[in-house]
């Protein structure tokens, strides 16, 4: 017997209902009302309305200019490899800059460009009052010229000689030679030794502001009929170390107190600290190098930390001419390589070949020589011992200075 269906069927669950479109509008405000919602729970109090400032328009932009590097004379701009469009990258010329102007190197360039500027300055303003007044150009053309003649230490003859040859030459504000040579000897000289005295002034400047000095002197006794101790002085000028000659000093004899009383005087006089000398070099006289009585004893009484230096060229001049004595072929190359050097100093460099050529070729008993086994020989000789002597001359340099 088969079972009854005691199930009942439920009714089947209705379609959903099409969806209501809603408008942009209701979206907006439900969003709203539930940020207000969220707001009052989770906050104290609502935040102040954000206030949007009005839009600036954006500043224009100018074109990246290049770095422009600090001006040295020395080592210039820098070059494209350390440019902006280089390989070196705008970085790489910032940081060498920067590690350029820390450089003592930098700062010597900047006070020479100072310096420079200076003498630009005045030549400028000189130019500029000599525009005004032709016969003031006049004079500093005069002056610039004798200024160049004391430079060159040429004789005063050459001052007319020069004057005459810029009037022929058409040069502007230059007088004519009758005016430029209308001048006695005399009032030159005095115009002379004004210029010597502006230049010696500018010497003694860089002098003073040298922290040592070195002096180098010589006696002369056997060109002229007078003696003269000639002077030079090393110091530091413009962070460079140069010689310039100092004096040419009389003296009436040739003696460590004459010696001494002059260049002490010469020194004081011109204002020079006498702590400020470091060493003196002499030509290793006994007069001059004297253990107990010579001119570098007695002037270490006055400055004891003086240090005292027997010439190079004038130790090997002496060691020259005895070693020559006792070898005479060398005395012939000392005459063909004079005899040579003298013709070759006298031309130009396009017919040196030539010269050389005419030379050789020349029928002259010391041209001769010149094939000779000797003469190789000898050469070659030289060659050897110098090499050696140069390494013994510094090393002697090294010990000997006391």
């Amino acid at each position: 017997m088969e079972e009854a269906d005691l199930s009942v069927d439920k009714p089947a669950d209705p379609p959903p209902p099409d969806p209501v479109p809603s408008s942009p509008a209701s979206a907006s405000t439900s969003s709203a009302k539930k940020r207000r919602r969220y707001q009052q729970r989770h906050l104290p109090f609502a935040p102040p309305p954000k206030i949007t400032p009005p839009a600036t328009p954006a500043p224009v932009v100018e074109a990246e200019r290049p770095l422009a590097p600090t001006v040295c004379m020395q080592h210039g701009k820098p070059t494209a490899r350390y440019g902006r469009d280089g390989p070196g990258g705008r970085d790489l010329q910032i940081g060498s800059m920067r590690w350029h102007e820390e450089s003592t190197k930098h700062e010597a360039c900047v006070q020479k460009q100072a310096h420079l500027d200076n003498e630009i300055e005045s030549q400028k303003r000189m130019d500029d009052f000599a525009k005004n007044d032709p016969d003031a150009a006049r004079v500093i053309r005069l002056l610039r010229s004798m200024l160049f003649i004391c430079k060159e230490d040429a004789p005063i003859s050459m001052f007319t000689r020069l004057i005459g040859h810029l009037s022929q030459e058409g040069v502007k504000d230059i007088p004519k030679q009758t005016y430029g040579a209308y001048i006695t000897k005399y009032g030159f000289r005095e115009m002379v030794k004004a210029m010597v005295a502006f230049l010696k002034a500018q010497q003694m400047e860089h002098i003073h502001s040298s922290p040592f000095i070195g002096i180098s002197c010589d006696e002369s006794t056997d060109r002229t009929r007078g003696k003269h101790l000639i002077a030079f002085g090393t110091f530091l000028k413009k962070r460079r170390v140069v010689t310039e000659f100092l004096s040419l000093l009389t003296i009436d004899k040739c003696d460590v107190a004459s010696l001494q009383s002059v260049l002490l005087g010469h020194l004081e006089g011109s204002g020079i600290e006498l702590q400020k000398i470091a060493g003196i070099s002499t030509d290793g006289a006994s007069v001059m190098t004297g253990e107990k009585n010579g001119l570098v004893a007695r002037l270490r009484l006055r400055i004891p930390h003086l240090v005292g230096c027997h010439c190079i060229a004038h130790r090997e001049a002496l060691a020259v001419k005895d070693a020559s004595n006792s070898f005479p072929d060398l005395f012939i190359v000392d005459v063909i390589i004079r005899a040579f050097g003298e013709i070759v100093g006298r031309s130009t460099p396009w017919i040196l070949g030539a010269v050389i050529v005419v030379f050789i070729e020349y029928k002259h008993k010391h041209v001769a020589l010149l094939k000779s086994f000797k003469f190789h020989f000898c050469l070659n000789f030289l060659a050897d011992i110098l090499a050696e002597l140069n390494t013994l001359n510094r090393f002697f340099q090294r010990r000997t200075v006391s």
